[in-house]
């Protein structure tokens, strides 16, 4: 399949532009059903080990709390199935909800966030192509 170039030339009155579709961005988006050929570029978080960081020591924390799910769900005024669905991984939790759980459960999210962020890995080693593939340029030795 050629590469596609739409060239735009300046007049009086309109901005010129040079626009160049990469013949593999191009091959992509005709091969697959949805239109958004970025889809698979970075890893969902809450597929993440982090995530089921938090939710670990979520459920740690409204066990020693000596909360069952039910009674966490009182205390934020919602349903049983919600603090489920978050514990479980299938709903994720926003951070305005991460403080209100904490809260209910009687912590401080400042400080439940920094063990976490502490236990994270260092933000150089995210799971997106951009940061391992500057990682590797980096440590490549100057010639």
């Amino acid at each position: 399949m050629p590469i596609v170039r739409f060239l735009l030339h300046a007049t009086a009155n309109t901005v010129s532009a040079n626009a160049i579709c990469d013949q593999e961005l191009i091959e992509r988006i005709l091969r697959s059903n949805d239109s958004s050929p970025y889809k698979c570029r970075v890893k969902k978080s809450t597929h993440s080990e982090e995530y089921q960081a938090v939710l670990k020591m979520l459920v740690a924390l409204r066990r020693e709390a000596g909360l069952t799910q039910r009674g966490l769900a009182k205390k934020l005024k919602r349903e049983q199935s919600f603090v489920w669905r978050i514990e479980s991984g299938e709903r994720r939790l926003d951070v305005v909800e991460f403080y209100w759980v904490c809260q209910a459960l009687g912590q401080d999210a400042h400080r439940i966030y920094g063990k976490l962020a502490a236990a994270f890995q260092p933000h150089d080693t995210l799971h997106t192509p951009s940061a391992s593939s500057t990682a590797k340029k980096k440590s490549q030795p100057k010639l």
